[in-house]
């Protein structure tokens, strides 16, 4: 529809994914049609996080779910240098610096096992599952062992104990980032310029009962957004 009406061909190879002005509109809480991110709580956040890139959008969605939903105040804060970036250990930063700290995916979970209490890969993968799937004896299992094993890199027991404590907080850790990361093209596809086309796809525009001719309507929340970005 968008090559035929405006002679740009799209497809996952030449979706810009740094498109300013996408992030301006989201940012600005024009969402209306953008995949996981219309509802009015993810546009409140949105607004408040001002995004400057899709890592900050992926960042949204996967804390955007309850119990991790709680650290996105901090996130925000800590994204705009309201409130300071900490780490339990130093080896923690370069693991999760590019979510300001806060643990967010599973990756950096089994990256940080590893880095820091020698979990071979596979063991890694058996802690990603027994916190994402919230097994009580697992979890305590791997407790014993990531402290145990901390601690013989040389991290003090307390530190260790609270890092794991920490994890637990986010037992519904969120899919793996690469697997977020594969939606969101179609986010920053300079949506300004194709939100007929959008909100068409997405079913946002109706059509009159009986009158297949007729010109379609827009819902009213999607033309209210349009009169603001105009």
């Amino acid at each position: 529809m968008i090559e035929n009406r405006h002679g740009v061909k799209f497809d996952l190879d030449n979706i810009p994914l740094d498109d300013p002005k996408s992030f301006e509109l989201m940012g600005n809480g024009h969402t209306a049609g953008v995949f996981q991110v219309e509802g009015g709580g993810m546009t409140r956040y949105l607004v408040q996080m001002k995004p400057k890139t899709l890592d900050n959008i992926i960042a949204m969605v996967a804390l955007y779910r309850p119990g991790p939903m709680a650290f996105i105040p901090d996130y925000i804060a800590r994204m705009h240098g309201e409130a300071e970036v900490e780490y339990r250990h130093p080896a923690l930063e370069p693991i999760f610096q590019d979510t300001f700290g806060i643990p967010v995916y599973q990756e950096q979970l089994m990256r940080a096992a590893v880095d820091l209490a020698g979990y071979t890969p596979s063991e890694s993968d058996e802690l990603r599952k027994a916190i994402s799937k919230k097994k009580k004896e697992d979890i305590e299992k791997h407790r014993k062992k990531f402290v145990a094993g901390a601690v013989k890199e040389g991290m003090a027991k307390d530190i260790a104990e609270a890092i794991y404590s920490d994890w637990e907080e986010f037992a519904a850790l969120d899919l793996q980032r690469l697997r977020r990361a594969l939606k969101y093209p179609i986010v920053i596809d300079g949506r300004n310029l194709y939100d007929r086309e959008m909100m068409a796809q997405r079913g946002f525009m109706y059509y009159s009962v009986g009158r297949p001719d007729a010109f379609p309507r827009e819902s009213p929340e999607h033309v209210s957004q349009l009169k603001k970005a105009s």
